[in-house]
Order: structure tokens, then sequence, then C-alpha cells
């Protein structure tokens, strides 16, 4: 590590500040358990807390990920490096979209490790990255979907028809909550209909408190997160792709009105 590019923040009351908001971005009471959820040595953390150590790039990086984005942008602003290699000032908000790549890695890896460590109290970082796939899984959820907490008990689910809806949700939604969650799916069949359930706080919470999906009953109030609207077209086009794949129809109209069979495209859902 000697080597590495390490961040300079411009004066104690910033890099207090830095420190104090990435204490409540991880959602953590004391800071011990901060600097264990990143598996960082007590004397190392308050070493860069108190500006006795530089901070390393990579590390500055998980943890920028966990704040806000204008929060994010202002401190990447501010603060400056050691290497000359990287520049004196990182530029502001066009160095974050020149490496992005480097800033998703260590914001997953960071994620991941705060919501999949082993043992003890679990700590769930609702900034997890937005990706395609979990936007199409809010997405089936917004079309067939529900999440609601009962006493101490956290459901998430999913109801459709056996016939045809199987496929889907054994090929993309269980694996996506299974990658991004790790929750495991219970059925439940009856009929034609099927019911696929998962009981994870942690997919309830980033579905609720960060994307804002109502609990319980939802027809009449669910919208698409601004966050996603307000995303990239990638984002927002896997999530109405989600939508379709549940609410949505494609058919040949055959009724005599029409010289031939008519094409229709429809999205079915209840107002």
């Amino acid at each position: 590590m000697e080597n590495a590019e390490r961040i300079e923040f411009p004066d104690a009351a910033t890099r207090n500040e830095f420190f104090g908001l990435l204490k409540g971005s991880v959602g953590v009471r004391a800071w011990d358990e901060l600097y264990k959820r990143f598996n960082i040595g007590r004397s190392l953390f308050q070493g860069y807390r108190c500006g006795q150590f530089t901070l390393p790039k990579d590390k500055f990086q998980t943890f920028l990920e966990f704040l806000p984005s204008q929060e994010r942008e202002r401190f990447i602003s501010m603060i400056s490096t050691k290497s000359g290699s990287w520049g004196r000032k990182l530029g502001g908000i066009s160095t974050y979209y020149k490496y992005p790549e480097l800033f998703q890695q260590g914001r997953e890896k960071a994620w991941h490790s705060l919501n999949h460590s082993g043992g003890g109290r679990r700590y769930y970082a609702l900034n997890i990255p937005l990706r395609s796939d979990l936007c199409e899984f809010i997405g089936a959820l917004i079309g067939d979907g529900f999440t609601n907490q009962y006493g101490s008990y956290y459901q998430t689910g999913f109801c459709g028809d056996k016939r045809f809806d199987k496929n889907y949700y054994d090929t993309l939604i269980i694996p996506i909550a299974r990658d991004l969650f790790e929750a495991k799916a219970h059925f439940r069949y009856k009929n034609n209909g099927m019911w696929i359930n998962f009981g994870s706080v942690f997919m309830h919470r980033v579905l609720t408190e960060r994307f804002g999906i109502p609990k319980g009953v939802k027809f009449d109030k669910v919208l698409i997160p601004e966050e996603i609207l307000n995303s990239n077209q990638e984002f927002i086009a896997a999530t109405l792709r989600g939508i379709f794949d549940t609410d949505g129809s494609i058919y040949f109209d055959k009724r005599k009105i029409y010289r031939k069979p008519y094409v229709r495209i429809e999205l079915n859902m209840k107002i």
C-alpha cells in the first residue's frame, strides 16, 4: 500500500464531515461498528478519521459510494491526492465519470461486505448499486408483486400462472433475488395459480425505504421510483421490461372489423 495513491481533505472540518456522513449513510451508531463493517483495524481507521494518515484512494472510493450523490460529487471536487499521476485535483464531477468502473467495483465490494458478512448483527446498506437486473426486478414487482411487514416477519412476493410464468420466475426473478439479497424463494401452488415469497428484511427495506414501493396493497399508489426515472435509459428500459413481462401482452386481434389480424400490444394494470 506504500505506493497507492492517497487522498487528502482540505481541512479537518471537511474530513470530519465526510466520516460523519459515512457513518450515517451506512446506518451504524458507533465508530467501532463502522470500522468493523469495512474490516479496517481500529487504530488505522482512527488515523484516517483524525488526519494522522492520508486515506488510500481505493478506500475513499469505497466510502464515497455510500454517500448521497450530491454529497459524493461535492467531496470529489474538494479533495486532492498526493500522487501527481492522478492529478493534484480530481477535477470535480468529471473524475467520477472518468473512472466509473472503479467506483462501481468499490461500491459492490463494500455493500456486499456490509450486508452479507457472517455472524453478529447485520447492517443493511440500502444504497446498493443501481443495476439493470435490480430495475427489472422492481418493474416486475410493480406489475405482479407486493411487499409488507407482518410483525417481525417481512415478506415480498409475486403471483402468477404456473402454466406461463414459472419459467420467468425460475430464470429471472429468483436468480436476481438470490444474487442481490441472498433471498431464498418459497413456493405455493393452487390449481394454476402460483405464489413466490421471499422472507427478506433487506429486500423489503431496499424496496420500501430506498425506492418508495408502498407496503401492502399498492395498485392505486405505486409509481416507478424517481431514482430510476432520473437515471439512464438502460435502467428505465429494464424497469419497463419488468412491468411489461408481468402485466403486458402481445396478440392478434382477429375481429371481423379488421381486414387481417391486427397486432395489439397492451398493458393491463388495475387502476
